[in-house]
């Protein structure tokens, strides 16, 4: 669409259908020609969102507005892009995940609220998530945990093309590392899996 001035602005719709699966393309019921994109579990952001008081210049007439925008929280997040990361498989969906999680302000807020919600109405969705995360970061020997393929495209995302530099190459491996710790310790301080000196398999709920 575009504002009276002919700036172009994209928005991007998207669905929960629970007869559809993830990526599809699902025509909206308007006179237009609007569709939107299947995410399966997006519906929890209705639920599981916070919110946050915004100043800005509006694209009509310049004139400054405030408005209150909700937007999903660490919970929703985190399922979300761990639907997506299971789903697509794209490097920047484990790296976004990976990097919310190390620089959250407050991770062990960010674990008792995960928590939480596995008692919560979603209480399904999110052990679904947090199952994919088990999978895809952990390991039976922790000291594997960095070969997962959450681990790999996450660091790809920062090195995204094979280097024969050595450097390179321990850098690359150190973002490894780095993700499968940061997103271990998550899992560990929600209770979902056993501290790593005992093992990653999933706590008995």
């Amino acid at each position: 669409m575009w504002t009276e001035d002919g700036t172009a602005v994209i928005l991007e719709f998207l669905s929960d259908d629970p007869n559809l699966s993830g990526g599809q393309m699902q025509e909206l019921p308007t006179k237009g020609n609007l569709s939107a994109v299947q995410v399966p579990h997006a519906s929890i952001v209705k639920d599981l969102h916070d919110k946050i008081v915004i100043e800005a210049e509006r694209l009509t007439d310049k004139a400054l507005t405030k408005e209150t925008i909700a937007y999903a929280n660490i919970v929703s997040f985190t399922c979300l892009k761990a639907f997506a990361l299971e789903h697509r498989g794209h490097p920047k969906d484990a790296h976004d995940l990976v990097y919310c999680s190390e620089h959250y302000t407050d991770k062990p807020g960010a674990a008792e609220r995960i928590a939480e919600a596995l008692g919560g109405k979603h209480a399904e969705v999110v052990d679904k998530a947090l199952t994919i995360l088990v999978n895809r970061f952990t390991h039976d020997d922790p000291d594997q945990s960095y070969r997962r393929d959450g681990p790999t495209v996450a660091a790809a995302f920062e090195y995204p093309n094979p280097h024969s530099d050595p450097e390179i190459q321990q850098l690359r491996l150190l973002a490894q590392r780095n993700a499968a710790r940061v997103v271990t310790e998550l899992l560990t301080l929600v209770g979902y899996i056993k501290p790593a000196a005992d093992s990653a398999s999933v706590v008995d709920k």
